[in-house]
């Protein structure tokens, strides 16, 4: 990793008459040394009362980490960059060249999504290898607004304004100027005086001239993954006299005594000393495993032998010991009352949780809704020839609370949904109805499907929907329920299913839409009270929650903003949490209800033998380009529509970049307005699926294109090079790209090392999916458009040959 940094020369300084302090060597790897104020500084964008200060360049071609073919120079893009404070802040400006313009109308978690300037900082000690954020780090930006106008900063990962803190700007003949200042109370825990340090970076993002979208950044660490990993930040010095030393403000939750002690209708044991050792499943000792009790007392990491000890530990008959550790499963162990040591094994999690490259295999998953009389064979058989194209990689079963009330007859549909699964290729997902009087009914399940018949059934979420349980009025039990009675029975199903199989990974919170602020933000107490058991994060999302919303700009708005949304909530969890916790999406759809405006897919479910898509598919030719045909109707965007299989198709191409381990919407079942499937046949959203589980493969490579109405996103096979090209055209005409699988401007530029040229026509309103052979033996277009989803049609496939 090299930083860029130059010397102590601030150019309206110099412009008053003082001298310039000799420059530095471009490669030196040192911290940056940032000098204290030695006056007063007035935030308005005019920099002449700026101390000379040390300037940092973001001006290199290596430092491009995003839209390398829109970077052509530094006099193209590139900012100057300063920092200097006293004893009440932190102050920073830049001098931006930005050639196409500046744009961001984009506010608060967005911000980074157009011209805009990132500040990362640390107030944790710069020792070790951190690949996380935690409390302790800040991630700020600043934006010059559009042309100059409306500057703003926001702090990302606290999600917050930044009070009291102020920002100009004003635009200049090739870009803009920026000043600000931070108040450092803003920063808990810093520690500023002669020769302290903190970790640091900075990234400069450039918006498109017309869209406000970010087209490009530059980073100082020149990786892409740098907002998210503090392994990769530099280090800064301070080295001015200023001394400064901020408190951490443990902000008290005010609900904190909703949450269960674990004492309640427990016998006290005791109190005495607890010792242990904690082993992955090699059997290997774990060094640094976290290692606590319930009831909660203490907290203790285990030496390099594994081993910990916890000093005089009150217990009761329903104690037990938790372990995690980073990179593994949590897991439990109860506490043996004849004083023996506890042994407890942590299972790895699976590289796709943990591994960012290429497509995870378990990214195409689908649910399956048990009915409300409880047939799930019923629901399940007539589908299997259609569900089995899909190739999915998890089925998931959920709404369970519908399963017959008798445990032979639960145990019989458990064992057909799990059969089920493996039989078309999918790992099962259960879902663990939740019964607050009865927690144990739960471990009941694992034990059939685990122990009695060994089925080794490996992700169970608990709940599905939780915020949504007193809205849906599920039963007396869940009247006014809400996030701290979610919290309470969360952990206790999760003890009692781990002492039947401690080997199993738990998913929640399942949340509808309950992630986002305030009183809306289920999240963030989950994580605080529930975030030292869970395995997997998972939400669910939805494109709108009301059909009123359900329209073209508050669709394509969501679509733009999912890498927020998936950002803001992973840095969310990494502050809240002291291990890594995936984040999953294992539900959802472009709307939460039914808008029914327009007619559904017309193609009998009853059809059979459809093993792949070119089998099933007719050939049609590419259509001449046309516009298309003006409507008065009202147009249906829910989730009988076609707009709905777009919505999923952005969707998924924005998490595969974004390297999420499972992301998956909408039902297999159908029985619902949510369902794939009703009684005349396959939705729009099926035929997406189908088309992007079946092409969308391998790893995911750098696409980008020169229209605001389409979107690209690609695909490569590691081993034979094929590329797959998932293109949509959301606008009302034709549009012709020329295409390059190089790295070179194009209308849609790919960079797949393939050295083929396409000229392809897209027409209005469609999804198109280009199939290209390394090796040019055979290359074809899978196109699915608005008139085919509204004809009950299924996509059609064509040839197309390279330049």
């Amino acid at each position: 990793m090299v930083f860029y940094f130059s010397g102590l020369v601030f150019c309206p300084a110099v412009g008053q008459g003082q001298t310039p302090a000799p420059t530095m060597d471009r490669t030196t790897l040192a911290p940056i040394t940032v000098n204290d104020a030695n006056k007063s500084i007035r935030i308005d964008g005019f920099l002449v009362d700026w101390p000379v200060t040390r300037m940092i360049l973001l001006d290199q071609k290596s430092q491009v980490t995003s839209g390398i073919l829109n970077w052509k120079s530094k006099d193209n893009f590139s900012g100057r960059i300063f920092l200097t404070y006293d004893d009440q802040y932190l102050y920073l400006s830049a001098i931006v060249q930005n050639a196409s313009g500046v744009v961001n109308d984009n506010n608060g978690m967005s911000l980074w999504d157009g011209d805009c300037i990132e500040l990362f900082l640390s107030t944790d000690a710069p020792t070790g290898q951190r690949n996380r954020i935690s409390k302790g780090d800040y991630h700020i930006g600043f934006t010059p607004g559009t042309g100059g106008n409306n500057a703003r900063m926001f702090c990302f990962n606290k999600e917050q304004t930044i009070g009291g803190g102020r920002v100009s700007a004003r635009p200049t003949g090739h870009g803009y100027i920026l000043e600000a200042c931070i108040p450092l109370t803003f920063f808990e825990g810093l520690e500023i005086g002669p020769g302290k340090t903190t970790r640091f970076n900075l990234a400069l993002d450039g918006g498109g001239s017309s869209s406000g979208n970010r087209k490009l950044q530059l980073d100082l660490t020149g990786n892409p993954e740098s907002w998210q990993n503090p392994s990769f930040w530099g280090t800064l010095e301070w080295i001015g006299k200023t001394r400064v030393s901020v408190p951490v403000n443990g902000e008290e939750n005010l609900y904190a005594d909703l949450v269960l002690d674990g004492t309640k209708g427990a016998t006290y044991w005791g109190q005495r000393d607890l010792t242990g050792l904690i082993l992955n499943e090699k059997g290997e000792p774990i060094e640094g495993a976290l290692v606590t009790t319930w009831p909660k007392t203490k907290t203790a990491a285990t030496d390099k032998e594994g081993h910990f000890y916890l000093e005089q530990v009150k217990i009761y008959d329903r104690s037990v010991v938790y372990a995690r550790a980073e990179g593994y499963g949590t897991s439990l162990a109860s506490i043996d009352r004849n004083h023996q040591a506890t042994i407890i094994s942590l299972k790895s999690l699976p590289d796709f949780l943990t591994s960012e490259n290429g497509v995870s295999p378990f990214f195409y998953g689908q649910s399956f809704q048990v009915p409300a009389n409880g047939d799930l064979p019923g629901l399940m058989t007539p589908l299997r020839d259609w569900v089995k194209p899909l190739g999915l990689n998890i089925l998931k079963l959920v709404g369970t609370e519908f399963l017959n009330s008798s445990k032979d007859e639960q145990y019989q549909a458990l064992d057909q949904f799990i059969e089920y699964a493996r039989q078309i290729g999918a790992e099962p997902m259960i879902e663990l109805p939740i019964h607050p009087d009865d927690p144990s009914a739960a471990a009941d399940w694992v034990r059939h499907c685990n122990v009695e018949k060994n089925e080794k059934v490996i992700y169970w979420t608990i709940g599905d929907e939780p915020d949504l349980y007193a809205i849906k009025k599920k039963g007396a039990e869940f009247d006014g329920y809400n996030v701290y009675d979610y919290i309470n029975d969360f952990r206790q199903i999760y003890n009692e299913v781990k002492k039947v199989d401690p080997s199993l990974l738990i998913l929640g919170p399942e949340l509808a839409w309950r992630y986002t602020s305030g009183e809306d933000d289920w999240m963030t107490p989950f994580i605080q009270f529930d975030g030292d058991i869970v395995n997997l994060v998972s939400i669910h999302h939805y494109g709108s929650i009301k059909k009123a919303q359900c329209n073209p700009n508050d669709v394509l708005d969501d679509v733009h903003h999912m890498q927020t949304l998936s950002q803001n909530l992973k840095s969310r969890i990494a502050i809240n949490s002291d291990t890594y916790i995936p984040l999953v999406i294992t539900g959802g759809n472009i709307c939460m209800e039914s808008t029914d405006n327009t007619a559904t897919a017309k193609l009998a479910v009853s059809q059979t033998g459809l093993t792949s898509i070119t089998e099933m598919l007719p050939a049609t030719p590419v259509s001449k380009a046309v516009s298309a045909p003006n409507s008065t109707l009202p147009e249906d965007m829910g989730p009988n529509s076609f707009w709905a299989g777009i919505w999923e198709a952005e969707q998924a191409g924005t998490l595969m970049k974004d390297s999420m381990p499972m992301a998956f919407f909408s039902y297999l079942s159908g029985n619902g307005p949510l369902d794939f499937f009703d009684m005349k046949g396959a939705k729009p959203n099926y035929w997406v699926l189908r088309m992007i589980s079946t092409y969308m493969k391998g790893n995911v490579v750098w696409s980008q294109v020169q229209n605001s109405n389409a979107s690209v996103y690609a695909a490569q096979d590691p081993k034979t090079k094929n590329v797959c090209l998932m293109i949509l055209n959301k606008g009302r005409n034709y549009y012709h790209p020329k295409i390059i699988l190089k790295n070179v401007e194009a209308g849609i530029s790919v960079d797949a090392g393939l050295n083929q040229v396409f000229d392809f026509e897209i027409p209005f309103y469609s999804i198109a999916f280009l199939n290209i052979k390394a090796d040019k033996s055979h290359d074809e277009v899978v196109l699915y458009t608005k008139k085919m989803a509204l004809e009950g049609k299924p996509p059609l496939v064509s040839v197309i040959k390279p330049w």
